[in-house]
């Protein structure tokens, strides 16, 4: 009997003790294979399911192939032992479509020692071998660690391999390839590149591309490799439907040369103001999401000049909302923690979903829940429990009536407090009032939150109000804190 014919319950049984993830669906099992190997002192460790996956016939069924290296000096008899083992399965994976490769160094000595520009012949090399290995690729990602040279070193060969027939290329590190190397066919692309100097955009057709993220691309260098089969400032880009741009430097050619389809269905821009400002006089697409990150203020500095750069960076945003009026989700975060929120800050009415990191009072939280009622998603990274004016007050359990809802439709909420402010055990009758007064509400997280007193509240109101039977919530000490922790990326 083939064992990838067996139920799924029956298969998680066979192969509990063969994989990490005991609940892995049959058809991700069959998917994936993950080789990790640790090289140090030069004897190289390798942690894999390709036994398991062999050993069931299922190598045939396998797309995506995941390798990680981590490295303390020459990346390269770690890969090779990575390599042969491959070679030993199969000679080539011909169902392999996705890559994922991360080179992770294990200590900082290899930076000082490692020569990257005598290596040039071994890159390829492997580069080859893995081309032979998996020469059905369309999807390359390429992970790693910091600064890391021999990732660049590497990837810039790798890419050279598969360039004529990518669809998808997902790199954090830039990397340098031949003039020559031209992507033909890529549709998505994703680059950060750190704002490093001296690599340049890969050659691309614009006209293909469906999904484009450059994160930290230096503006001052030349966007030519765009402009194939357009004018010199012209980048046309007619089947664009994401479009990811992040740059903190003073201008941003990319928003400047774009000539965009009249719909884009998903637009993020993480942004200095002076690049925000620009951006609100061009003709950014009518989009299904629009989202904007504003950047300001990284350090502590003079609050009267950090006040006066968010005040006009959320004019900036607020004309690119007005231009997107009808969009489904209209976002906004701000970066900045060293001043003070004011409603007045936020003009625009219309938003989904809200990230605060500006210190925010309790009365300013509930006046931005009640002034924007389209909002979805609300984060605040510091909620300050002092000099509390609102009316907390609700109906005590089972007196008749329940409190009066706040008039918002939001479902996921993050409240995180200082919990070095002498009054930071308000946050009690805050979380109180919100799980009872937003009945939408699904998530909740306050990890600086005691979970005892927030429980009794669920527990003691529970009748009165069915929808607090199913919020999720992530407190101090919960015994099962939903997964966000917090973070903006996993709760969002």
């Amino acid at each position: 009997m083939d064992v990838c014919s067996l139920p799924d319950d029956i298969l998680r049984l066979v192969l509990r003790r063969c994989i990490e993830y005991h609940y892995v669906s049959k058809e991700k099992f069959k998917a994936n294979v993950r080789m990790s190997v640790s090289d140090g002192a030069g004897n190289a460790k390798v942690e894999t399911n390709l036994d398991q996956v062999v050993s069931v016939g299922c190598l045939g069924t396998v797309k995506r192939v995941v390798l990680t290296v981590f490295h303390d000096g020459s990346p390269f008899p770690a890969i090779d032992a990575v390599m042969e083992m491959m070679r030993a399965a199969a000679e080539e994976w011909t169902g392999a479509r996705e890559l994922l490769i991360s080179l992770i160094p294990c200590g900082n000595t290899f930076r000082g020692v490692f020569d990257v520009s005598r290596h040039d012949a071994e890159f390829r090399r492997i580069s080859a071998a893995l081309a032979a290995l998996l020469p059905g690729l369309r999807r390359l990602r390429l992970d790693g660690k910091d600064n890391n040279s021999v990732c660049r070193g590497l990837y810039g060969r790798l890419v050279e391999f598969y360039a004529s027939q990518l669809h998808e290329l997902h790199t954090w590190h830039p990397f340098t390839a031949d003039p020559s190397c031209v992507f033909k066919q890529l549709r998505s692309v994703w680059f950060n590149y750190d704002d490093a100097t001296g690599y340049q955009l890969p050659r691309m057709d614009p006209a293909r591309l469906e999904a484009l993220t450059l994160r930290y691309w230096p503006a001052r260098h030349s966007w030519a490799p765009l402009c194939m089969n357009s004018g010199a400032n012209e980048i046309v880009f007619p089947c664009l439907t994401e479009l990811n741009a992040h740059c903190h430097e003073n201008s941003c050619p990319l928003l400047e040369y774009a000539v965009l389809p009249a719909q884009v269905d998903d637009i993020c821009l993480n942004l200095s103001v002076p690049i925000l400002q620009a951006a609100a006089n061009m003709a950014i697409a009518a989009t299904k999401r629009l989202s904007i990150k504003i950047v300001i203020g990284y350090n502590r500095g003079d609050a009267a000049v950090l006040v006066a750069e968010l005040t006009a960076a959320l004019a900036a945003a607020n004309s690119l909302f007005e231009n997107s009026r009808e969009a489904e989700e209209l976002e906004l975060y701000t970066n900045c923690r060293w001043i003070t929120m004011d409603p007045k800050y936020i003009a625009f009415t219309l938003l989904t979903r809200l990230g605060v990191s500006p210190i925010t009072s309790v009365d300013t939280m509930l006046v931005l829940i009640q002034k924007l009622p389209r909002l979805t998603h609300l984060s605040f990274e510091c909620v300050s429990m002092e000099d509390i004016q609102a009316d907390l007050s609700v109906p005590d359990p089972g007196e008749n009536g329940c409190a009066e809802p706040l008039g918002t439709r939001i479902q996921h909420m993050i409240v995180n407090i200082d919990q070095n402010e002498p009054s930071w055990m308000n946050i009690v009758p805050v979380l109180k009032c919100l799980m009872l007064r937003i009945p939408t509400l699904a998530q909740l997280s306050a990890i600086q939150a005691p979970a005892k007193p927030v429980l009794e509240v669920v527990s003691a109101y529970g009748q009165q109000y069915p929808h607090l039977a199913g919020i999720k919530l992530g407190l101090n000490d919960s015994d099962d804190p939903f997964a966000c922790k917090g973070s903006r990326d996993s709760f969002w």
